[in-house]
């Protein structure tokens, strides 16, 4: 039987591998302005890295707790899925399975790790595989062993989360007035949290979007465009970063710099053509991929109809998608107000990621782990607004409410493996 020692110790190894990758990007956004609040990496933001990543992992194991340590159970491998797909043989020994359940994503993107190069047919899902990196960097940490990939999933998201909070003290530091110990909150966000929790590639992508954030306002474009490459191979979301900065550059008529950015989509574009010659399909609209996308706010009304309130679980977990969904109608003037023209990057990058959560499909809505992934970039970039206007002795009733809100959202989040998370009935492969 596992214990919690046998969770941690490949989680390390991996980890400390998959570290050079995230951390070439800091260290590049540390080579400029050493001088003063924009200077480089402090003790300080390196231990509230490190607290967040012990907080996490604490949560973590209380979940893991009733599965015996075995870290599989962040995978979500669904017994329905998994026949319906004709993958079940893939599945490794070790592996837990959700009995009669279809699972969550993040079974998808074990699949994918096990085949990323679809050499042997796994799983032809363009809309799944245009997310490439994260499976693709657990499955070089695994070493071809796939009973290593549970925890190879596990370890770049702990280290993409421990890169986000470095990366966002950086930005505090330089731009707000706001203490390191607030890149805790943004690292702790419920969407940052559920996506661990899922082996997700959300946190991967968050981290590659705020190195670009940071390069950029080190004027680092080209490092900054090379980081938006990348968390758009992570996730296609990480466009509303690209929208952001590239609307910067043409508010400022910084026409090069604009295409400069742009590039950086380049990288995905040709790789979507891969997928198409491979697969036959256009990523953004293979499966699932027509689901995400709504008239706005037509997909909420249709998350909302499927919300539930008949049992204490079923209450949590609407509650939650109920308290998301009024940060996202909360955002919309607390931001608006910060924007102006030429526009601030960080209010225009949050504005960005509201407009995606009103026009995002009835799918989405309809669940709280979903749901809650919607916000995961827009709370650290609300704390960035949040520090601006601090620093400018502004600091709006309904901003300071959002910032709550966020806060709220997260520790109702990290109570739910206590409060209110069901046994889920599995089985071990």
């Amino acid at each position: 039987m596992a214990t919690f020692g046998d969770l941690c110790r490949p989680v390390f190894r991996a980890g400390t591998t998959v570290a050079a990758a995230l951390m070439a990007l800091i260290t590049e956004a540390r080579g400029v302005g050493r001088a003063g609040r924009g200077g480089g990496m402090c003790r300080t933001s390196l231990t509230v890295a490190l607290a967040t990543v012990a907080l996490c992992a604490v949560f973590l194991a209380l979940f893991l707790s009733r599965f015996h340590y075995n870290a599989s159970a962040l995978i979500g491998v669904g017994e329905r899925t998994m026949a319906g797909l004709g993958f079940a043989e893939r599945i490794a020994p070790g592996v837990i399975v959700w009995r009669d359940s279809d699972g969550y994503d993040g079974q998808y993107y074990y699949l994918i790790a096990r085949d990323p190069f679809l050499l042997h047919g796994i799983l032809p899902d363009a809309y799944r595989r245009q997310r490439i990196l994260y499976p693709l960097v657990a499955s070089l940490l695994a070493a071809g062993q796939p009973g290593a990939l549970s925890y190879s999933l596990l370890a770049v998201n702990l280290m993409a989360l421990g890169a986000t909070v470095l990366l966002l003290g950086a930005l505090l530091r330089q731009d707000t007035a706001l203490g390191p110990w607030w890149a805790l909150a943004g690292g702790l966000s419920a969407g940052m949290v559920v996506s661990i929790q899922n082996d997700l590639p959300d946190p991967l992508a968050l981290a590659f979007s705020l190195a670009a954030l940071l390069l950029y306002r080190r004027h680092r474009l080209r490092w900054a465009a090379a980081a938006l490459a990348l968390a758009l191979l992570s996730k296609e979301n990480a466009v509303l970063f690209l929208v952001a900065l590239v609307l910067m550059e043409a508010a400022h008529h910084r026409w090069r710099g604009a295409g400069t950015l742009a590039a950086s989509a380049l990288p995905y574009l040709s790789y979507q053509a891969m997928l198409f010659a491979a697969t036959g399909q256009i990523g953004l609209l293979g499966s699932g991929g027509g689901s995400n996308l709504a008239l706005p706010l037509t997909g909420i009304a249709a998350g909302v109809a499927h919300w539930r309130y008949d049992s204490w679980p079923e209450l949590a977990r609407s509650g939650g998608s109920v308290l998301a969904l009024m940060l996202v109608a909360l955002a919309v003037p607390a931001l608006w107000s910060r924007t102006g023209w030429p526009p601030r990057l960080y209010a225009l990058a949050a504005l960005a990621q509201v407009a995606f959560a009103l026009v995002a499909g009835g799918a989405i809505w309809e669940g709280y782990t979903s749901s809650s992934r919607l916000l995961i970039a827009l709370v650290p970039l609300t704390i960035l607004v949040y520090g601006e206007a601090r620093r400018e002795r502004v600091a709006p009733f309904v901003l300071q409410a959002l910032v709550l809100g966020f806060l709220l959202l997260s520790a109702l989040t990290l109570s739910r493996p206590i409060l209110v998370t069901p046994g889920i009935p599995y089985y071990v492969e």
